[in-house]
């Protein structure tokens, strides 16, 4: 944690910088061995048309 002071005082506290942590692809590499890739023509997608009204993402169910 890092202490913010200023004039003597204590003002806050906030955690200190930590390094991001690094993905190891060698614990997951070959754990999909049943995926394939897709075709071309599978990539394709229809577009949509655009949504009307405030979208704030519940679907009013």
């Amino acid at each position: 944690m890092d202490l913010i002071v200023e004039h003597g005082q204590f003002l806050c506290y906030e955690p200190a910088n930590q390094p991001k942590r690094k993905f190891n692809i060698a614990k997951v590499a070959g754990s999909a061995t049943d995926l394939h890739l897709i075709a071309p023509e599978d990539r394709v997608f229809e577009d949509r048309a655009p949504r009307s009204g405030g979208d704030d993402g519940a679907d009013g169910a």
